[in-house]
């Protein structure tokens, strides 16, 4: 099945110690790469990948498409959110997968970023 395939090849994205995506994957080399907001990942790259990698998990049998993106949950359901009243932030570092520290991310740019978390997941776009 070619969404298997699919699957399978973007998986390096999620090769990260925390979990998050990286911005993109060549899907012929598996060499993961950086976007525009250099080592953090975007919330909505983030999570909008949860329902194609969820249903091609439940598809094909194989749990590591699950396993990926359950981490990303799992991140999202402990991080203490306290110091901005339980609002999810822009950015995460990669690496960590803590909130950036960069103001614009704990301040602001919700609707410009977080937006597509909503419209991607109903388009059925894949992660990055």
């Amino acid at each position: 099945m070619r969404a298997d395939d699919l699957g399978s090849a973007l998986l390096p994205a999620f090769d990260t110690p925390s979990g998050l995506p990286m911005f993109s994957v060549n899907p012929s080399t598996g060499k993961a790469a950086q976007g525009w907001v250099g080592g953090s990942t975007i919330l909505s790259e983030a999570l909008s990948c949860q329902l194609e990698y969820k249903y091609l998990a439940y598809l094909t049998g194989r749990t590591q498409y699950y396993a990926a993106v359950e981490k990303i949950m799992n991140l999202m359901y402990t991080e203490d959110l306290s110091w901005s009243k339980n609002l999810l932030p822009t950015l995460f570092n990669t690496q960590t997968g803590s909130p950036s520290s960069s103001m614009s991310s704990r301040l602001g740019l919700v609707g410009v970023l977080t937006d597509s978390v909503r419209r991607n997941a109903l388009c059925g776009s894949v992660c990055g």
